[in-house]
């Protein structure tokens, strides 16, 4: 699989352009945690065994019934603030994905109610959650003994904006986004596998 082209520097985070393409290539897409929204042209996966589930796994118990380097695309939406342990399920993410295989994690946002209200949420989940799966950047802090076996870069962010702060200008926004509570009530974040591609 071709690299993607990312307009970033490795350990950092910021706002990208996602309207980048993709190389296609044999290889699943799964849903993970898709219950009755399995998103369309994807194989879902859920321990529940509901309407649309193909694959019936408890994602928080390892490994998947996935192989290595299986899979070029994951969606996870509203399910990593659930997940009991959150390093192997992204090492577990890590390890089925191809050599820039990109991941999608839709959550709700740590200043949002929607991140405290469910009993069932085991933690509120912010941007900077991520780069502790990005090795360079664990480096730069002094990291390494976290033993964190993935690497993954940011491709972009999304903030889903509270309907009384949608129409504001993007200035308001990000002011009141690091500012107050319930401005932002979810984050799609969007990650790249960096992996070696395996020899033939």
């Amino acid at each position: 699989m071709e690299e993607i082209q990312v307009k970033q520097e490795r350990g950092q985070i910021q706002e990208v352009d996602p309207d980048y393409t993709v190389v296609e290539t044999l290889g699943l897409r799964l849903d993970l945690a898709c219950g009755e929204r399995k998103e369309k042209g994807f194989t879902g996966v859920d321990a529940a065994n509901l309407s649309g589930v193909d694959i019936i796994c408890n994602l928080d118990e390892y490994d998947w019934p996935f192989e290595e380097h299986s899979v070029i695309e994951i969606r996870c939406s509203h399910y990593l603030e659930h997940t009991k342990d959150i390093k192997r399920f992204m090492e577990e993410a890590y390890r089925v994905l191809t050599p820039s295989g990109i991941m999608t994690i839709t959550c709700p946002y740590y200043t949002s109610v929607r991140a405290f209200m469910d009993y069932t949420h085991v933690r509120p989940i912010s941007e900077n959650t991520f780069i502790y799966f990005n090795q360079p950047w664990l480096a730069s802090q002094l990291l390494k003994h976290y033993n964190v076996q993935c690497d993954f870069d940011i491709n972009s962010i999304r903030y889903i904006f509270s309907p009384a702060w949608e129409p504001r200008a993007n200035e308001a926004r990000e002011y009141a986004r690091t500012h107050y509570w319930n401005v932002v009530q979810d984050i799609i974040i969007q990650l790249r596998a960096v992996k070696p591609m395996r020899e033939k």
